[in-house]
């Protein structure tokens, strides 16, 4: 029997083996969703200029369709990017464009980490070599609790360092997916 829950297909940036991305918005959703029974996806791009890439299209395709089986939901898709420089470096405020052109074009919600996942999630930069292990760190600390609702609630073209406007998005889905009462 099929069910009416959404799936949110969450594209991250980072790769497979690392999903450091995935644990920062999983606590998000965890802390200002309820998921419910809905369905909570990643696809992992393996780099934020993998985007068009179209082994990317096809996982969401693929996701879509194995939801389509059990479920007659509805599917959302977020991109989510760090916005690095943007404004200090032409080449990422062209980045910057060009993914908000491709995700209005294909209807996927957009959600930027100023100037990144880390600094929103941590308030400083992480080293490479550290994002891991922070990562992980964040989880077992729940250190999601320490992170203001306001620095993941920005404007849409957010651009003030430790934003987000992931959870502006978000509030983006309709009411099945409500806002946990705090």
């Amino acid at each position: 029997m099929k069910t009416d829950n959404v799936q949110i297909i969450v594209c991250v940036e980072t790769n497979t083996k690392a999903q450091t991305d995935r644990y920062y918005i999983r606590k998000i959703f965890d802390k200002y969703l309820q998921i419910g029974n809905h369905k909570l996806s990643f696809v992992y791009m393996e780099g934020k200029h993998q985007y068009v890439h179209p082994s990317i299209k096809k996982k969401i395709t693929q996701l879509m369709k194995e939801f389509s089986l059990t479920s007659t939901g509805k599917n959302y898709v977020i991109m989510c990017f760090d916005k690095d420089k943007n404004m200090l470096v032409s080449q990422d405020s062209n980045f910057v464009d060009e993914v908000t052109k491709y995700c209005e074009d294909n209807g996927y919600l957009l959600a930027w980490f100023v100037s990144n996942i880390e600094d929103v999630m941590w308030g400083k930069v992480v080293s490479s070599k550290d994002k891991v292990k922070m990562a992980e760190k964040f989880i077992t600390t729940s250190r999601i609790d320490d992170v203001p609702r306001s620095n993941l609630s920005a404007r849409q073209n957010v651009n003030a360092r430790h934003k987000s406007n992931i959870l502006t998005e978000l509030r983006t889905i309709p009411e099945i997916l409500k806002p946990k009462t705090e």
